[in-house]
């Protein structure tokens, strides 16, 4: 799970969005994506695709898949 949890932490770093709006927009708990982030946690599917639709990309881009 590696590359989601940097693909994550660069797109928030890239918006300067913390944890916290991220939280509050998505309903996905602070420290939820803080494991992710950290990849001490791997997503379940609902909340890669939410997370994906609140950066605007899509889920491969996301997850680090190839096409």
């Amino acid at each position: 799970m590696e590359p989601f949890a940097s693909n994550l932490k660069k797109l928030r770093e890239e918006k300067v969005i913390t944890l916290d709006t991220i939280a509050r927009d998505t309903g996905i708990n602070k420290g939820v994506l803080s494991r992710y982030e950290n990849n001490k946690r791997e997503p379940n599917i609902t909340n890669i695709k939410v997370l994906a639709d609140y950066f605007g990309i899509n889920v491969y881009d996301l997850m680090g898949w190839k096409d």
